[in-house]
């Protein structure tokens, strides 16, 4: 059974786990291939499967946003910093950053509903044509939390599941699940926001 989702605009935390993963802003590239190759054009279905990547169910659980290149930014940016610092003016966008498309999505449910005994669920990204999979993570996995934080519970902290590549497609990424308000036994809305990496040579 398919559950109700609604799209929404990157979370905190997902603005969070981007700068701790390094890429940071600039990588949510235009979707326009380069010469020799580069990010696929368009957006990706994503969605929660029951089960794990080796065996899906043929049906989704939950339909999630689909996941899409964002617009490049610009080589250059007001700092909104003070007229009298040293940085003062205009920053540049770095070169050769890694594209990264990202959706976001707000479910109506408890994020321990994805924990329940006796069920094992899975993220999984297809291809828009296809419909194959091209990247697949079972959830669960590392507590993501601020600096200086000590929590090891899902009420505390976000979950981070990687996703791998499926059937050879090069494609690898991070789903970042939480509650965006109160524990995660009280919430009765859980964000999971997907982050997908294409392959180095594009798609």
């Amino acid at each position: 059974m398919r559950r109700t989702q609604h799209p929404v605009l990157l979370a905190a935390g997902g603005f969070a786990l981007v700068a701790a993963l390094g890429i940071g802003p600039a990588a949510a590239q235009e979707s326009t291939p380069a010469a020799g190759g580069g990010p696929a054009a368009g957006s990706f279905p994503a969605a929660i499967y029951e089960g794990t990547c080796g065996d899906l169910a043929a049906e989704p659980t939950y339909d999630l946003a689909d996941v899409a290149y964002g617009p490049l930014m610009p080589d250059s940016l007001s700092g909104g910093l003070d007229d009298a610092t040293p940085m003062a003016g205009q920053l540049a966008a770095q070169d050769d950053v890694a594209p990264v498309a990202i959706g976001a999505t707000s479910l109506d449910l408890n994020l321990t509903e994805l924990f329940v005994r006796d069920h094992q669920y899975a993220v999984g990204v297809s291809d828009p044509e296809s419909a194959a999979l091209i990247a697949c993570g079972n959830i669960g996995g590392a507590l993501f939390q601020d600096a200086g934080q000590t929590r090891t519970t899902l009420d505390e902290a976000r979950l981070v599941s990687g996703l791998r590549e499926a059937n050879g497609s090069g494609y690898g990424g991070v789903a970042l699940i939480e509650s965006p308000t109160g524990g995660a036994r009280e919430s009765t809305s859980t964000t999971v926001t997907v982050f997908l990496i294409p392959p180095p040579n594009g798609a």
